[in-house]
């Protein structure tokens, strides 16, 4: 509206509601509006000139106005009424959102570089949603100009919000969305609240807490800081403290529940002592949202007694999740029972997107009396009790000792209670009893005869009484004895008393004797009872030597008595036998196939070779010593050697052959003086065969051996050698060599002629150099072979100038690698280049298609200095030109 009291000069305003009020420029000379802020009941003198344009300032106020203008333009007042409909949503597309900037100096004049618009500076280059927020130095113009995107130095500005009306808010709180590109604990920007229309601002939040807020409690630019705090948002990527992007700041509007007039603002600070290098590109917001939050109240810190517990109670209405900070697992339940000494934190978001967090911390007194399990002692010794807890309060019963350790002796039952300083008190009890020492005795030491046994007992069969033998491990009250030993025993009560007694025992071993199984003697033999040094009586000789020689059949028995008066007795029957006279004949000869009979000419006896074979006759064709043992029915063996050597007599025609129809070949059967009987009737050494058949020989000599040999000899055709050659016949071309030979060879071997060869029917081959060469083939098929050459003509150039109407030339040349290609035709033809090196190496290839004309720059990579050839192929010709690159 217009007020009717305006007037040139200056005016005043009061009011109790926010109006936005219009008004000429207020600062001549500028082409910057500072919007002021001006809280209810203050006056603002505006400085206004004869030539204010129609450039416009906003200025709020918290209360009904009452405007008293004088000597200015008229002003123009429009109410605007508190927001008090929440979630408050603001992204700042549409509009500004009715928030405004101002210079925050105390005359309310200074540099103001907030502007709503779409973020182009170089780190902070957009929006955190849409397009446009609010943003230091975008498109700002600052004087003096120092850096047209930045902030001013020593500026002290606010982006203000609209006044808002918490009334109906239990636990207000704010999520913005922040952007910070500033120098370093110098410049920084903090947010901040009114409730009493901007004359008092207090800060939203401080340094560190959650989520995304103040990374700085030590901001110095501007007026003791932004908003005059030390706390705020600040720094730059170029070292690490900037934000680097938008983050999601949120924080509880602490103070300001239920408050019907609250203003909000963004104040930023900077210094002015870095000049242009010192300025960044600022502050931005974007996306705000105010509402209530859920409310979280974890109990008070508290200490509990050792196994009491407390349950934590997180639930809150709106919550969507709950996250606890207990490791390994994560809990997400929003109750939780805890028994242990820490600090529990409670994560909760909304659906509205806000993070709360509490954390209670407990403590857990360790104070937990532990005596050991009921004890036995043995007598005279002592128990040491440790009630653990060594900062705890003690009480000992019956003794009424406060220590925490206790020596007992006697039988009893022992009981502590513990306290400490938190108020806990535990208890326990340990029953003591004194066992007794139990009597162990095992005798004097012992010796007993091998075969008898001795029970050894240690004494009382008591309850819980074990027993432990040693060497032979065993746990019983008695043992039985029978080897010798030093033997022990330890008996252990239920108390752990022990006592132990040990034995040694000498068992004195029995002779052994052994006469052998009953036999028959051929001749004599000699009876051994052993036991060197003890006692003999043999029977019925009477002897008592320890060895007995018979010569008579009979039974015959030993008693042996050693030194120990141990005796043992055995007895062995002897009967007489005829010893077999066993002969073989003379040594004899074996032939090739034609084996020895060995014979001793007596039958049904038992034989046993030298090879192993039990059989009369042994049959063999292997040179060698013989031997025979020969045992009749009484066990009487006789034995005979004789010697076999082996003829040395051996032909060897070799393997089955083919030859090659019409090449004859020599057959050789060994070496004279032998006899020699061919198939063919011939009687010589060696034959001449050349054709097919299968031929045998007949070799004798003076022992009467004969030996014999068979070869096989298959007859083939001949066949001719042949080969043709296609190609363009110019260097570096392939050729495709193919063979035309007759038969059905198996092998080929080509020799290029210039020191390449190959392999194969039909391979291919270039050649790298000039002139004429002589290229041959040998073919084979295994038994024929045959060879044929020709000469092949390389030359350098085939024309095809006269038959495309080619005309082509390289320019630069020489170059450095890179050159143009131009080409005319005659007539349409589809051509390829390629670039050749001096060996033969293709490094480069362009297919050009079907041209008339065509144009190409070469350029390869990496070529070496040298020279090379262009090549241009059409079809199966192709002509050269040399190419220089130095």
């Amino acid at each position: 509206m217009h007020h009717p009291r305006a007037r040139r000069g200056g005016f005043s305003l009061s009011g109790c509601r926010p109006y936005t009020a219009l008004a000429p420029k207020v600062a001549q000379g500028t082409s910057r509006f500072f919007p002021t802020f001006v809280p209810a009941f203050r006056t603002l003198a505006f400085l206004g000139s004869t030539n204010a344009s129609n450039m416009t300032a906003r200025l709020r106020f918290s209360r009904l106005l009452l405007l008293i203008l004088s000597g200015i333009t008229p002003l123009f007042l429009q109410g605007q009424p508190c927001i008090d409909t929440f979630p408050y949503i603001e992204d700042f597309e549409a509009s500004n959102g009715g928030w405004s900037s101002a210079a925050i100096t105390s005359n309310g004049f200074g540099p103001n570089s907030w502007v709503w618009a779409t973020p182009n500076n170089p780190v902070i280059n957009s929006a955190a949603s849409g397009t446009k927020c609010w943003i230091l130095g975008t498109n700002a113009f600052v004087l003096p100009p120092l850096v047209p995107y930045a902030y001013a130095p020593n500026e002290y500005s606010a982006v203000i919000s609209p006044c808002f009306d918490f009334s109906n808010l239990q636990n207000p709180g704010i999520i913005v969305n922040v952007w910070w590109e500033s120098e370093f604990s110098i410049d920084g920007t903090v947010l901040q609240a009114s409730t009493d229309g901007g004359t008092t601002w207090q800060r939203i939040g401080k340094y560190g807490d959650p989520i995304n807020w103040y990374n700085d409690n030590t901001i110095t630019g501007g007026i003791s800081g932004p908003g005059g705090q030390l706390h705020g948002w600040t720094g730059s990527v170029s070292n690490g403290t900037g934000s680097g992007g938008w983050r999601n700041a949120q924080h509880a509007l602490n103070g300001l529940a239920g408050e019907p007039n609250v203003i909000l603002r963004f104040a930023f600070a900077a210094d002015g002592s870095g000049g242009a290098n010192s300025l960044k590109d600022g502050f931005a917001f974007d996306d705000i949202f105010i509402a209530d939050m859920p409310v979280v109240q974890l109990p008070n810190d508290t200490t509990l007694c050792f196994g009491e517990n407390i349950t934590l109670n997180a639930c809150t209405p709106g919550a969507t999740s709950y996250s606890w900070n207990t490791n390994p697992v994560v809990d997400t339940f929003c109750t939780k029972t805890v028994f242990s000494t820490g600090s529990y934190i409670i994560t909760v978001e909304d659906t509205i997107g806000f993070v709360i967090r509490d954390t209670f911390n407990l403590f857990v007194s360790p104070t937990n009396a532990q005596l050991p399990p009921d004890q036995l002692i043995c007598p005279g010794d002592t128990l040491l009790l440790n009630a653990m807890n060594g900062t705890a309060n003690h009480l000992w019963l019956p003794d009424s000792t406060t220590s925490q350790f206790l020596e007992v002796w006697e039988t009893g039952t022992y009981t502590v209670q513990v306290s400490d300083q938190y108020g806990c008190v535990s208890i326990d009890s340990i029953l003591v009893s004194v066992d007794f020492v139990p009597d162990v005795n095992l005798g004097a030491d012992t010796a007993i005869c091998a075969g008898d046994n001795l029970i050894l007992d240690a004494g009382s069969g008591n309850p819980g009484i074990t027993y432990q033998w040693s060497p032979i491990a065993a746990t019983t009250q008695t043992v039985f004895i029978s080897s010798p030993g030093v033997y022990s025993v330890v008996v252990t009560t239920a108390g752990n008393c022990t006592a132990g007694d040990t034995i040694d025992v000498d068992v004195a071993l029995a002779p052994v004797v052994n006469l052998g199984p009953d036999r028959t003697i051929c001749e004599s033999f000699t009876l051994n009872a052993g036991n060197p040094g003890a006692s003999f009586l043999w029977s019925p000789t009477g002897d008592t030597t320890q060895t007995l020689t018979v010569t008579q059949g009979g039974t015959y028995s030993v008693t042996v008595v050693n030194s120990l008066g141990c005796d043992a007795t055995d007895q062995v029957q002897i009967a007489e036998g005829a010893i077999p006279v066993v002969d073989l004949g003379p040594d004899a000869i074996v032939c090739d196939g034609q084996p020895a009979i060995l014979d001793p000419g007596l039958p049904n006896q038992t034989y046993f070779w030298s090879t192993g074979d039990t059989t009369q006759t042994l049959v063999t064709d292997i040179p060698g010593t013989y031997i025979l043992v020969m045992t009749n029915a009484d066990g009487c063996s006789g034995q005979d050697t004789i010697e076999v050597n082996e003829s040395t007599l051996a032909v060897d025609l070799g393997p089955d052959l083919t030859i090659c129809e019409g090449q004859p070949v020599t057959l050789d059967a060994g070496t004279a003086p032998l006899t020699y009987v061919w198939s063919t009737g011939e009687t010589d050494q060696t034959i001449q065969v050349a054709s097919a058949g299968t031929y045998i020989v007949t070799v004798g000599d003076d022992t009467d051996c004969l030996v014999s040999d068979t070869l096989v000899v298959a007859s083939q055709s001949n066949f001719t050698a042949g080969f043709d050659v296609s190609g363009d016949f110019v260097l570096y071309d392939t050729l495709q060599f193919s063979d035309q030979s007759s038969g059905n060879p198996t092998s080929w071997f080509w020799d290029f002629g210039d020191g390449n060869t190959a392999t194969g029917p039909n391979p291919t081959h270039a050649y790298q150099s000039l002139g004429t060469f002589t290229a041959c083939v040998t073919v084979s098929d295994g038994v024929c072979e045959n060879t044929v050459c020709e000469e092949v003509n390389i030359a350098i150039f085939q024309s095809l100038e006269d038959e495309l109407g080619l005309e082509w030339s390289i320019h630069p040349n020489p170059n450095s690698g890179q050159f143009w290609v131009d080409i005319q035709l005659a007539r349409p033809a589809d051509l390829e280049l390629s670039l050749i090196d001096l060996a033969g190496k293709e490094v480069w290839l362009k297919p050009t298609g079907q041209v008339t004309a065509f144009r190409e720059w070469v350029q390869p990579e990496d070529l070496a200095k040298g020279m090379y050839l262009l090549r241009l192929r059409a079809g199966r010709q192709s002509v050269y030109r040399k190419v220089l690159i130095h």
